[in-house]
C-alpha cells in the first residue's frame, strides 16, 4: 500500500472511531452513513438489499470518495458508497443492513 493510502486510512479511522461494541445489535434498517462507514471500518459485513451488494473500503479504488464501495459480490463491479460529493448516497437509509 503506498504512502497516500495509508495516510487515507488514518485520517478516516480518526474520523470514524472504530468502536466494535456500538455494533452488537445493529442489523438495520436506516443505516446512516456514518454508521455505514464506521460499521465497515470496525470489520462488520455491510448489505445494501440483499446478500449479492456489499459494502467495502478500498483506499486504492475510488479516491474521490474516499475508497467506500458498494460491490457486487457476483462479479466485482462496484459503484461508490456516495455521489462525488461525498453526502448523497447511492441507496436508500433503509435499504443497508450489517450482517449477522
Amino acid at each position: 500500500m503506498e504512502n497516500g493510502a495509508v495516510q487515507n486510512i488514518l485520517s478516516i479511522t480518526r474520523t470514524f472511531p472504530i468502536d466494535d461494541s456500538a455494533w452488537s445489535g445493529m442489523v438495520g434498517p436506516d443505516m446512516k452513513l456514518n454508521e455505514i462507514k464506521e460499521a465497515v471500518l470496525a470489520g462488520k459485513t455491510v448489505h445494501w438489499k440483499n446478500g449479492a451488494y456489499r459494502v467495502i473500503f478500498d483506499p486504492t479504488r475510488g479516491s474521490v470518495i474516499a475508497g467506500f464501495l458498494i460491490e457486487c459480490v457476483l462479479n466485482g463491479d462496484c459503484i461508490g458508497l456516495t455521489w462525488t460529493n461525498g453526502v448523497t448516497m447511492n441507496g436508500e437509509e433503509e435499504d443497508f443492513f450489517v450482517a449477522e
